[in-house]
């Protein structure tokens, strides 16, 4: 009888052995997800934006003697961004600040020319809402800073 017990002892450590393990195994992936949440925390959605748009805002802010710039979006079905460049306050919507724009749709291959409308979309149309009735400009290799910086002072 006495061996049986030494056998049911055995089991029984053996059991507690593998949920020590279980246990230590699920906490070190508790904390990896830990680890691995604030990472991602730190990701923005618009990091390709940021590392497209900030190089050639930062001279274009130089060249329209801006004292700043910020950027809207990506918003809407085109994913429009638009930049604007502003001079006193940053507040896009008081008369005089804005000194420079720029909108750019479809992750950056288009430029908005809000200066024309095509009226293909009817008003409060999806199309409409969206600005899809401002022509897009396709991005071209002769869009260079000066010429950027002529269409942000439209």
């Amino acid at each position: 009888m006495k061996s049986k017990l030494t056998n049911l002892k055995e089991l029984y450590n053996r059991r507690e052995r593998k949920w020590e393990l279980y246990f230590m195994r699920e906490k070190k992936i508790k904390m990896q997800i830990e680890e691995l949440e604030k990472k991602k925390k730190g990701l923005r959605f618009n990091s390709t934006f940021d590392s497209m748009f900030h190089p050639f805002a930062e001279e274009l802010k130089k060249r329209l003697k801006a004292d700043s710039y910020e950027w809207y979006g990506p918003f809407g079905i085109c994913s429009e961004l638009t930049i604007y460049f502003t001079k006193g306050s940053r507040d896009i919507t008081k008369k005089g600040a804005v000194v420079g724009r720029i909108c750019f749709t479809d992750g950056g291959r288009y430029i908005r020319d809000t200066t024309k409308k095509t009226y293909r979309y009817r008003k409060g149309t999806i199309g409409e809402v969206n600005g899809m009735n401002h022509p897009k400009i396709k991005v071209t290799e002769e869009m260079d800073i000066a010429w950027l910086e002529k269409w942000a002072k439209r």
